[in-house]
């Protein structure tokens, strides 16, 4: 190519001419040898470049015999070696399989001694000669006469793949191995044979000899990787592969190699020793952990391979190499003697610890009931001080020597001799777990405990037997003879412990137990002697005995209190239990003993009546309030009702005690005393004799739960309501008296009382509130609220008190009285609506609720009250003809606008056809210059009557006497809502359209003219001309859709002619079409719906006219 390219250059410089017309000639890429050639020959004689760059292009498109012809001979005939390379390589694109040109390049192989042309023409041969004798004789030929390396590799790779299998293809590439020295030539000839030799002798013999002899680092790897494609299992290429790892020192060539001995040394021991070596003499962790992960493979069971794992396992600090063969070990031979062996002989040479713990970790795997693992983990347990070592083959030891009988015997051999603490107890602790039932175990251990005076060593056997002897009666009697030997209490507290585990229920346990409850133990000792007590002795009187007598012995509040809690458990109903419950009760100062004792009380036994008298005693004769407390706590919930108690209650609310002493006796006879009359008794003598107002409502209250009714707890509560200033006491009695007795007069005069008494409006209303409860339709009751509505007490107060009325003085006319004088006085809105309300349900179809409205209404001054009086007159006199008559007189009497109109809207309200009220009404509009009073005098004719001729007239006149726009505003609007089809009123309002310039007047008109004047021809015109008089486009969006409503016939050709006027716009047919179908739909739409459905159809078509003028 170098040699090409070079000519290429020189040629332009030469003959720039001929290049530029060969470039134009070329219409496709050609290849670069192609291009030289047709070049060369342009070169020699230019004027036949055309048609050689034509005859190129040809060969390549369409390979035609004549050309294929020219081409043979052009090679037989020249004797250029550019010219003959370039041919060869043509030949070799076109026409596969063409004999002719088959025996040309062979002709050429064999006439030509330039090898860059024997390398072409071997190419060629390769494309076109597949299966073709003379082309692989050709192969073969050259294969045989070369003396270039690169040539006979070429040939053969060519031979192989036009003659798949031939022996001269893979002699060609054995010589190449042998022969030359050349590395690349190496790489490569070995990959061909990777290719080609599959299970051929001289291939693997060379790639092995290659192997053995090159120095090159990166050929090794591929003769490895090829000879693992030529022969799988062949104990000379496993050798060669094995000489090859003792030789080669280079970590990515023992990687290569040790793969490949994975694939195909399964159970062969060279690769496996190779491997092993591999793991004790490689410094590079990747290497090892490959070689380790190759022999898991073929080293299954395998003993060397196995030792090669341990000693790496040994001799490796690296974590996750150590890692990776103790997990191989537990797959390649699991449970292995010889691996448990390794692993045994590496826990006894090593020194190191975390060696230690993972080889431990695998005998944990492995090593289940072999006895050479046990051995060495318990040797392991001897020797070694380090505490994560002994801890763990101690749990591993319990997980694979369970009932292994040596190993008991080791273990307990230990226990016996050693007289390290810490080895006896994991001595122990290994006994525990692996001796369950084992009656040696259980015989040693009893031996251990009359053999040895060691106190420690008898706790810890003790505490084994009670895990490993359950119900052995060996067991027991060893446990027995300790406890009567020994002197030591803590030792003795085990034994019973364990005792109590294998054997419940033995007399002897109890025995020992309450002897360790005498004053010669500690309290600890004591303590933990009442608790196992309390697990075994349920019903035993001999430990009911014992912990009563503890607890009358000792001094010690929490021992007293652990006895008292394991007597609760195992003596109920025993009385002597109970008779030192409640003396430990009345003797101890501890607070938090005594609720204890209570609550063991009242679980003994409930009801016992020497318990009662016990506590009542205790009432009676102590002095400790705190004592009395919980006395009387108890009492209450052991037997409700009992006199005695009761008594002793009363007892403590006469004595001097203090007052919370006494309100907790009265909350317990509130609870136990129910109709009781000496509980009553007492609960009156605390009212007349209390000090504090606290106590005394307290009592009171508890009496009016326990005697409902009851007259002295109601006067004690009204005096308690009289004589004291505090609010909140006052309050509270307040509640407490209504609980006592609903409707008692006393106790509605009282709560009148406190209303007119206090000035503290939270009071008053919690008075109110209860009169609300208990005072219904009581006259009294009714007085103190309406005093209370004129009070001066804040909003909130006179609004409760207006709707407590409500619902206790229905019809009551002195309550109506101060609802109707409250609704005239009071300034804020929300109570005048919370009033009308009140009064429209207490007096409805009242005269007298009527007859004051009437009267307020001269008085008011204020819309928002002339509104709400009127509404409430129409909700509860409507069709009065009193009322009816008193409005009329109002109305004529008065001469004030304000006045006039509120009584001229009630009047309305409860007669709605009243001429009287319309007259009014329309003299207001056109005598009073206050527009507000106009607006609602108009407003209040729409709601009195529809269709009114005199108020029609009054507002057409209205119209016509007054140029302000405000007025014609209300007249437009009342006139559509009142003058429906009213000729006049039309007339008035098409004169409205006329004659205003104001554009909202305007607007109002038409819509009041589409409400009232639908199919009238005058409203029709009007609208009409208002339309062709104006070009404002909201007036057009508001009374075009109007028009629309009321006229059905000629509206089409008006909207035609003002979109004629308009701009120049002009409809066309599809635009009518369209408006015909939105007419039909409206006019349809308006005569099912009501005017509020019109409203919104309106909106909805003012869009669709704006489109329709714009397009």
């Amino acid at each position: 190519r170098y040699q090409s390219a070079k000519f290429l250059e020189s040629l332009k410089q030469e003959s720039p001419d001929i290049v530029t017309a060969i470039e134009q000639v070329s219409e496709q890429p050609l290849y670069y040898n192609q291009t030289v050639w047709e070049m060369r020959k342009a070169a020699a004689n230019p004027d036949l470049a055309r048609t050689m760059q034509e005859l190129a292009m040809a060969v390549e498109a369409n390979p035609h015999p004549q050309i294929i012809d020219g081409l043979v001979h052009l090679l037989e005939s020249t004797y250029d070696n550019l010219t003959l390379r370039e041919a060869a390589e043509s030949l070799g694109k076109i026409d596969p399989g063409n004999q002719k040109t088959i025996d040309g390049l062979a002709y050429l192989l064999g006439f030509t001694f330039d090898d860059d042309i024997h390398r072409e023409a071997a190419e060629s041969l390769e494309k076109i000669g597949r299966g073709n004798q003379k082309a692989i004789d050709s192969l073969v030929h050259l294969l045989g006469f070369t003396s270039d390396d690169w040539t006979r590799w070429i040939a053969a790779e060519s031979l192989w793949k036009i003659d798949p299998g031939n022996q001269k293809a893979i002699d060609g590439l054995v010589y190449l191995l042998r022969f030359t020295f050349d590395d690349d030539i190496h790489r490569e000839a070995a990959e061909s044979l990777g290719k080609i030799g599959m299970g051929n002798h001289k291939a693997i013999d060379s790639l092995v000899y290659l192997l053995e002899f090159t120095s090159d680092d990166r050929t090794p790897s591929g003769a490895a990787e090829n000879l693992g494609k030529v022969d799988t299992g062949n104990q000379k290429e496993i050798d060669g592969l094995v000489h090859f790892l003792e030789l080669t020192y280079n970590n990515n060539t023992y990687k290569r190699a040790a793969e490949i001995l994975g694939k195909i040394g399964r159970g062969n021991q060279k690769a496996i020793d190779s491997l092993v070596n591999l793991l004790r003499f490689t410094s590079d962790n990747q290497t090892r952990t490959l070689a380790a992960k190759i022999l898991e493979k073929i080293g299954t069971g395998n003993q060397k391979a196995i030792d090669g794992l341990v000693h790496l396992l040994g001799s490796t600090s690296d974590r996750k190499i150590r890692t990776l063969p103790a997990k191989i070990l537990g797959k390649i031979d699991p449970g292995n003697h010889k691996t448990i062996d390794s692993l045994v002989h590496l826990l006894e040479s090593t020194s190191d610890d975390r060696t230690r713990l993972r080889a431990i970790k695998i005998l944990g795997k492995i090593g289940t009931g072999n006895q050479k693992a046990i051995d060495g983990l318990v040797h392991l347990l001897r020797s070694t001080s380090d505490k994560k070592t002994r801890t763990l083959a101690a749990k591993i030891l319990g997980k694979i020597g369970t009932g292994n009988q040596k190993e008991i015997d080791d273990w307990l051999h230990l226990l016996g001799s050693t007289s390290d603490y810490k080895t006896r107890s994991r001595a122990a602790e290994m006994l525990g777990k692996i001796g369950f039932g084992n009656q040696n175990a259980i015989h040693g251990l009893v031996h251990l405990l009359g053999s040895t005076f060691n106190y420690r060593t008898h706790r810890i056997a003790a505490e084994i037997l009670g895990k490993i002897g359950i119900g052995n009666q060996n067991a027991i009697d060893g446990l027995v003879h300790l406890l009567g030997f020994t002197s030591d209490d803590y030792t003795r507290l085990i034994a019973v412990s364990s005792l109590g585990k294998i054997d419940p229920g033995n007399q002897k346990i109890i025995d020992t137990l309450v002897h360790l409850l005498k004053p010669t133990s500690d309290n600890y000792t004591r303590r933990k002697a009442a608790s196992s007590l309390g697990k075994i002795g349920i019903g035993n009187q001999k430990a009911i005995h014992g912990l009563v007598h503890l607890l009358r012995s000792t001094f010690d509040d929490e021992t007293r209190a652990l006895a008292a809690e394991n007597l609760e458990k195992i003596c109920r109903g025993n009385q002597k239990a109970i008779d030192h419950l409640v003396y430990w009760l009345v003797s101890t100062s501890d607070d938090e003993t005594r609720p204890l004792a209570v609550e063991n009380l009242r679980k003994i036994d409930r009801g016992n009546q020497k318990t009662m008298n016990s506590l009542v005693h205790l009432l009676r004769s102590t002095f400790d309030d705190e004592t009395r407390t919980l006395a009387a706590e108890i009492l209450g919930k052991i037997d409700p009702g009992n006199q005695k108690v009761i008594d002793s209650l009363v007892h403590l609310l006469r004595s001097n005690s203090d007052d919370d002493t006494r309100t907790l006796a009265a909350e317990i006879l509130g609870k136990i005393g129910i109709g009781n009359q000496k509980a009553i008794d007492g609960l009156v003598h605390l009212l007349e004799s209390a000090s504090d107002n606290y106590t005394r409502r307290e009592a009171a209250e508890i009496l009016g739960k326990i005697d409902r009714g009851n007259q002295k707890a109601i006067d004690s509560l009204v005096y308690l309501l009289e004589s004291t200033s505090d609010n909140y006491t006052r309050r509270e009695a307040t509640e407490s008296l209504r609980k006592i007795d609903p409707g008692n007069q006393k106790i509605i005069d009282s709560l009148v009382y406190l209303l007119e008494s206090t000035s503290d409006d939270r009071t008053r209303r919690e008075a109110a509130s209860s009169l609300e409860k208990i005072g219904m339709g009581n006259q009294k009751a009714i007085d103190g609220l309406v005093q209370l509505l004129g009070s001066n007490s804040d909003e909130k107060t006179r609004a409760l008190a207006a709707k407590i009325l409500e619902k206790i003085g229905r019809s009551n006319e002195y309550a109506i009285d101060g609802l109707v004088q409250l609704l005239g006085s009071t300034s804020a809105l929300w109570i005048r609506r919370e009033v009308a309300e009140s009064l429209v349900k207490i007096g409805r179809g009242s005269q007298k609720a009527i007859d004051s409205l009437v009267q307020l209404l001269e008085y008011i001054y204020d819309d928002d009250t002339g509104w709400i009086a009127a509404e409430t007159l129409e909700k509860i006199g409507r069709g009065n003809q009193k009322a009816i008559n008193d409005l009329v007189h109002l109305l004529e009497s008065t001469s004030g606008h304000k006045t006039c109109w509120i009584a001229a809207l009630s009047l309305g309200k409860i007669d709605p056809v009243n001429q009287k009220a319309i007259d009014s009404l329309l003299h207001l509009l056109e005598s009073t210059s206050d527009d507000k009073i106009r607006r609602e005098a108009a407003e209040s004719l729409w709601t009195i009557d529809i269709g009114n001729q005199k108020a029609i007239d009054s507002l057409v006149h209205l119209l016509k006497s007054t140029s302000e726009d405000y007025i014609h505003w209300i007249a437009a609007e009342s006139l559509g809502r009142i003058g429906y089809n009213n000729q006049k009123a039309i007339d008035g309002l098409v004169n409205l359209l006329k004659s205003t310039s104001d554009d909202y007047t305007r607007t109002l008109a038409a819509e009041s003219l589409w409400k009232i004047g639908r199919g009238n021809q005058k409203a029709i015109n009007g609208l009409r001309q208002l339309l062709r008089s104006t070009s404002d486009n909201y007036i057009h969006s508001i009374v075009k859709p109007c028009l629309y409503i009321i006229d059905t016939g000629s509206t089409f050709d008006d909207l035609r002619d003002l979109s004629d006027n308009n701009n120049g716009f002009r409809f066309k047919k599809h635009h009518w079409l369209f408006l015909l179908l939105c007419f039909s739909l409206a006019i349809a739409i308006g005569f099912i719906f009501t005017f509020s459905i019109e409203d919104t159809l309106i909106k909805n078509a003012i869009p669709t006219v704006e489109n329709m003028e714009k397009e």
